[in-house]
């Protein structure tokens, strides 16, 4: 994880997949309901005091105004109400976020895995040890492919030295990623090529979550090697660190 797990919630947040960070999901997300929490009690008290206004200017039913203090003091009961269910909406609302995990949300037309590796060859019995890689690569389509020491972030992009190879050549990079999921899924998860000659990710994403389902209960036995490389990813430490 390094130094920065507030940046990788964002991340994941932005993802639908919060939920393998909840120690860290469940903090950043009972601060943000605690500013609106204050915010909206603020609101209350501001309704509740334009309401007992109103209630005063309302008594003389005889004055000259009296139809204006009547509509006023009803708009001004709506307005308190409405600010009184906001508040009890994000108490509940902060409770949640402070005990409860957070859920795989759905997100239509993005399916996405989290995942790190493992070394294939690990001994039966042996704990697995995550591997960690520090190249930087993406690939898009099977056409476009960034690959070495940037981060795509805004302080690789924009502030630190790096040094990448872009290119958008599909005879490269379809055989490049193919080699790469052979080696992360065993074989076993290189994603079928349709007669259109692209990837079919769909049925790629189905084959890497079977992957994962499968190194996770080896890996709750503790006695057997990994299925394939590829493993799911989950951090339930709550400690918030915010370097980039």
């Amino acid at each position: 994880m390094g130094a920065g797990t507030v940046s990788t919630y964002h991340m994941l947040n932005a993802l639908g997949r919060a939920d393998v960070l909840p120690g860290v999901a469940k903090l950043e997300r009972a601060d943000d309901l605690k500013t609106e929490y204050a915010q909206a009690l603020e609101a209350k008290k501001r309704a509740d005091q334009a309401l007992d206004s109103a209630m005063h200017a309302a008594v003389d039913p005889f004055s000259s105004s009296a139809q204006y203090a009547v509509n006023n003091l009803a708009a001004s009961q709506q307005d308190a109400a409405e600010a009184a269910r906001r508040v009890n909406e994000l108490k509940t609302q902060l409770e949640k976020a402070r005990t409860e995990d957070p859920q795989k949300l759905s997100i239509p037309g993005l399916n996405v895995h989290i995942c790190t590796l493992v070394p294939p060859d690990t001994p039966k019995g042996m704990p697995w040890e995550e591997v960690y890689i520090h190249s930087k690569l993406m690939i898009i389509d099977d056409v476009f492919v960034t690959h070495g020491s940037a981060n795509v972030n805004l302080r690789s992009m924009e502030v630190d030295s790096e040094l990448n190879i872009f290119h958008e050549s599909m005879r490269v990079t379809q055989p490049l990623r193919e080699k790469l999921w052979g080696i992360h899924t065993n074989g076993k998860g290189i994603g079928k090529i349709g007669e259109n000659g692209r990837l079919d990710a769909y049925n790629a994403f189905i084959k890497w979550r079977n992957i994962v389902m499968i190194n996770d209960e080896i890996k709750s036995s503790g006695i057997e090697k990994p299925h394939a490389s590829l493993v799911g990813f989950y951090r339930a430490d709550p400690r918030r660190t915010y370097l980039d």
